[in-house]
């Protein structure tokens, strides 16, 4: 989502819908773009735990799409995620 707009909780209720109508376990990050606009920022660390919490997600990752930031470690941590789920 975007961090300099207060995401609207029936948009990521349906996302994380989509996601566990195929998988119940598959872990989900819940990511929030445009880091690099920080005196633009809307929402709150506290706030965006909070929905990561409510919707039982893994992670809340603050990226940036323009400069690069934190986005290999959104797939680190989904992939070390889906290492431990993983059956042999």
């Amino acid at each position: 989502f975007d961090l300099t707009k207060m995401p609207k909780i029936n948009d990521i209720l349906n996302w994380v819908n989509i996601i566990r109508m195929h998988d119940l376990d598959l872990p989900i990050v819940l990511i929030g773009t445009k880091r690099d606009l920080e005196e633009a920022i809307a929402v709150e660390d506290e706030s965006a735990k909070s929905i990561k919490n409510a919707f039982n997600m893994i992670e809340f990752v603050k990226t940036s799409s323009k400069t690069g930031d934190n986005i290999g470690l959104v797939f680190d941590i989904l992939v070390e995620e889906l290492m431990k789920k993983r059956t042999y």
